[in-house]
C-alpha cells in the first residue's frame, strides 16, 4: 500500500511550505534525508527570538551555538530578529555568547534582514561580523544604549532598510554621514522615538538630499519634527514615495500646509499606503484636519489606509467627520483599497459595511466596534468576498474612566463560540481572525453529512505563524 513517504519530490516544498510551526518542521527533518533537505532550509529560513518566548535567553544561546558550529545550516538563515538578548551573566559568560553570535552571524552567509532590539544588547563585535555579510540589505537596530563606536555605521553602504529604534544624540550626530554613504541605494527609513527631541526638521533637512531614491518613510514619536521636515524628504525624491507614516509627530504639524505642498507639486503620485495619528488632544478642529488629509490623497494610487488617535474619546462632529471622511475614501480608493485599518478611534457601522461593500479588492480590515454591533457588521463582513483577516478592537468606554490609567481597563472578551459564529458568516477567503489580544487562524475543514454530502466548515485555531500580526506592529509593513 502506499504511503506518504513515497510522494514524488518534487510535491514535499508545496506541501512543507504549510507547516508554520518550527517543532513540527523539526519533525519534518527526522522522517529522512530528503525530508531534511526541504524541511532544515524552510525551519532556519526566519529565525525570530521574542521576549514573550518560553525561555526566550536560553534560546538566544542555544540558536548561536547552532550556527556557530554548524555553518551548513547558518547557511540557511535569511532573517535573523533578535528581539530579546540575555545580559544579565557573569563577564566570562557574556563573552562567550558573544563569541558564538560573531561565529554565527559569520557563517550566515546568506543573511539579508537582521533586526537586533534589545537596549544595549548590540555591541562592536556584532556589528563588525554584520558588516561582513555581502547580502544583509535590511538592518533594524536600537540605537539607544550603545556599546559600540557609532562611526562604524556609515560603513554599511548597501542596505535598502533602515530602521533605528530610540536612537541617542551619537548615532544622531553620524546619521547624516551614514545616510549619504547608503543613501543613493536605501529603498525604505523608518525612525522611532519615545520622548527624545533628537529627531528634528533640522535633522531631515541634512539628510534629504541623499535620500532621492527613498520609497518608503516611516516616522514615530519623532517630537519635533514639522511638516517642514517631512516635505524636505519628499520635495527632494526623484520618483515619488510608494508608502508614508506620520505617527506621533509635532504637535505643530500643519496638516493643511503639507497637504497644499504635496497637492500642487503632485508629490505622492505614487503614495499607495499611508499611517497617519490624530492627536485628539491638541487638534481642536478634527474635521477640518480629516478634509485636509482627504485633499492630501486624492492624486494618490492609494491601497492602504491606517489611521489611529492618541485619545481614545471625540466629539460628535469629530465623529461625523469621520463618517464623510470614509465615504469619501471609498468613493475616491474604494476600487484599490486592500486594508482598512483604525485603531483607537470609533467609527460607524455604517461606515464599515461601506467599505465592505465599496471596496471590492479589501483583503484586511482592522476597526474598533461595540460588542452590540457585531451582529450587525458580520452583514457587511460576510459582503467583502476577498477579505481575508479580520480583527475587531472593542472601545475604551467610560468604565475605563475608573481605572488610573487605560492599562488597568479590561475590556469585554470574544468566547471562542462568539467568533466561531462571526467567522462561519464570513466569507471563504477569510484565513485570521482576531478581537482586542486575541488573534486566531482559520483552518477548512471537510466533513461529510448523514446523506454524504461533502461540506466545508471553517474552524478556529491557534495563531502559529512566527510573525507578529500586522494589527499589532508598532511599525507596520
Amino acid at each position: 500500500m502506499a504511503q506518504f513517504i513515497d510522494l514524488p519530490l518534487d510535491l514535499l516544498p508545496g506541501i512543507l511550505q504549510f507547516v508554520v510551526r518550527s517543532n513540527h518542521l523539526a519533525a519534518a527533518r527526522l522522517v529522512n534525508r530528503r525530508f531534511d533537505d526541504f524541511a532544515g532550509p524552510l525551519l532556519f529560513e526566519q529565525v525570530s527570538i521574542y521576549a514573550w518566548n518560553k525561555d526566550s535567553k536560553n534560546r538566544v544561546k542555544q540558536l548561536f551555538r547552532v550556527l556557530a558550529n554548524y555553518p551548513h545550516v547558518a547557511k540557511w538563515v535569511r532573517t535573523l530578529e533578535m528581539r530579546d538578548f540575555p545580559k544579565s551573566m557573569d563577564w566570562e559568560a557574556f563573552q562567550a555568547i558573544i563569541r558564538d553570535c560573531c561565529r554565527g552571524i559569520d557563517n550566515c552567509v546568506n543573511l539579508r534582514k537582521c533586526a537586533w532590539t534589545r537596549d544595549g544588547s548590540v555591541n562592536k563585535m556584532i556589528l563588525d561580523s554584520l558588516l561582513h555579510c555581502q547580502n544583509l540589505r535590511q538592518l533594524e537596530i536600537n540605537a539607544g544604549v550603545m556599546h559600540y563606536d557609532a562611526e562604524c555605521l556609515p560603513q554599511f553602504r548597501e542596505l535598502k532598510k533602515v530602521t533605528l529604534i530610540m536612537p541617542n544624540a551619537t548615532v544622531m550626530k553620524i546619521f547624516p554621514s551614514w545616510m549619504s554613504s547608503t543613501g543613493s541605494c536605501l529603498l525604505d527609513l523608518s525612525l522611532v522615538c519615545k520622548t527624545s527631541g533628537l529627531v528634528t526638521d533640522d535633522l531631515l533637512e541634512s539628510i534629504a538630499p541623499s535620500l532621492t531614491a527613498l520609497q518608503h518613510l516611516n516616522l514615530l514619536g519623532c517630537s519635533r519634527v514639522t511638516s517642514r521636515g517631512v516635505w524636505s524628504i519628499i520635495s527632494q525624491n526623484t520618483n515619488g514615495l510608494m508608502s508614508l507614516g506620520l505617527q506621533n509627530l509635532s504637535t505643530g504639524f500643519d496638516m493643511a500646509k503639507f497637504s497644499g505642498l504635496c497637492t500642487r507639486a503632485t508629490a505622492l503620485r505614487r503614495l499607495q499606503k499611508i499611517t497617519l495619528s490624530i492627536d485628539a488632544v491638541h487638534n481642536v478642529n478634527i474635521p477640518e484636519w480629516f478634509r485636509q488629509v482627504k485633499e492630501l490623497l486624492l492624486p494618490a494610487p492609494l491601497e492602504i489606509f491606517q489611521v489611529y488617535s492618541t485619545f481614545a474619546h471625540f466629539e460628535a462632529a469629530s465623529l461625523v467627520a469621520m463618517t464623510d471622511f470614509c465615504s469619501a475614501l471609498v468613493a475616491t480608493h474604494g476600487q484599490r483599497l486592500t486594508r482598512f485599518s483604525v485603531h483607537r478611534m470609533t467609527i460607524s457601522t455604517e461606515s464599515i459595511i461601506e467599505m465592505c461593500d465599496g471596496c471590492p479588492l479589501l483583503e484586511e480590515l482592522f476597526i474598533v466596534a461595540h460588542p452590540k454591533e457585531l451582529d450587525v457588521l458580520t452583514t457587511g463582513f460576510a459582503r467583502a468576498s476577498k477579505l481575508r483577516r479580520l480583527h475587531i478592537n472593542y472601545p475604551l468606554e467610560d468604565d475605563s474612566e475608573n481605572s488610573e490609567s487605560e492599562e488597568e481597563y479590561t475590556s469585554p472578551v470574544l468566547s471562542l463560540n462568539e467568533a466561531q459564529k462571526i467567522v462561519h458568516r464570513c466569507g471563504s477567503a477569510l484565513v485570521e481572525f482576531g478581537c482586542n489580544t486575541r488573534v486566531w487562524m482559520i483552518n477548512r475543514v471537510v466533513s461529510r453529512s448523514v446523506t454524504g454530502e461533502l461540506a466545508v466548515i471553517a474552524e478556529l485555531s491557534k495563531y502559529e505563524s512566527p510573525n507578529v500580526p500586522e494589527q499589532f506592529l508598532v511599525v507596520q509593513t
